[in-house]
């Protein structure tokens, strides 16, 4: 059979790759060209620079997860509700979900994804064969070329572009147990090296007034303490067998102590 489709010619043309679909549209006043139309999205992306450079600061707070194809997690900084996107003149209602983002580019080519809500508030059809996708806004439509801005692309700013198409699953309870899952193996495979008491207890004795005295509680003068010196013999005996069976309540070095905050404790 597959022989036969062969020779009758009835298999259709192979294609090359036709790149991203990209749109140009006015958000905020300002033209960004390079417009990702992701139908694998299930969310609009809004980088947070574009907040900042408008001076956006009252996003909705959001609880959601980003899990990206790479299985990488990341949650964003909010929600940006009723913005307005312009398409040739037509005007859609947006809500974005705002999220850090590292571009170096200019400022009108910064990542910006359209996902599915959007696609389905504009009834988006998109044509990979004539490269043209159709808009309807009320009983009116509109033809969009959305790769010849693609290809007029430098190859690095495709790349900058498609580093942001990782977005898969979107407010997914499954993606909470798997990164428990993955912080609870990388804790298991942390290997921690046993402390040993002679690295930190065999310390440098520093002259004490004739009121102190030392004593140690193991042998090889170990875990040293100091100590009234006008003490007994049997008052330092009592002393010292509640301090051995109390060992390990005590802090021998800084950061052994409990409740102590190292970060406090070394600033000038």
């Amino acid at each position: 059979m597959h022989t036969s489709v062969l020779l009758l010619n009835q298999l259709p043309y192979k294609l090359r790759d036709t790149g991203a679909p990209l749109i140009s549209c006015d958000i905020g006043g300002s033209i960004f060209q390079n417009v990702l139309l992701d139908i694998g999205a299930s969310v609009n992306l809004l980088p947070a620079s574009i907040c900042d450079k408008f001076n956006i600061s009252d996003l909705k707070p959001s609880t959601i997860i980003l899990q990206f194809t790479d299985r990488s997690i990341k949650h964003p900084k909010g929600i940006l509700k009723n913005v307005i996107v312009t398409v040739k003149g037509y005007k859609f209602p947006a809500d974005f979900v705002v999220l850090e983002m590292d571009f170096n580019g200019q400022f009108y080519d910064t990542p910006i994804i359209l996902g599915r809500p959007f696609l389905h508030i504009t009834k988006m059809n998109i044509d990979f064969l004539t490269s043209i996708a159709k808009i309807s806004c009320g009983d009116q439509s509109i033809e969009i070329k959305i790769f010849e801005v693609s290809n007029d692309l430098k190859k690095s700013q495709v790349y900058d572009c498609h580093t942001i198409d990782l977005l898969d699953d979107f407010d997914d309870p499954d993606v909470i147990d798997d990164c428990v899952l993955e912080e609870l193996e990388e804790i298991k495979n942390i290997n921690l090296e046993e402390k040993k008491e002679e690295d930190h207890l065999n310390l440098k004795l520093k002259p004490l007034p004739s009121s102190l005295k030392y004593m140690f509680l193991e042998e090889n003068n170990l875990f040293s303490i100091i100590i009234a010196a006008d003490l007994s013999d049997e008052q330092e005996e009592e002393l010292l067998d509640v301090l051995r069976k109390n060992k390990k309540a005590m802090g021998w070095k800084m950061d052994d102590l409990r409740g102590i905050d190292m970060s406090v404790c070394m600033q000038s």
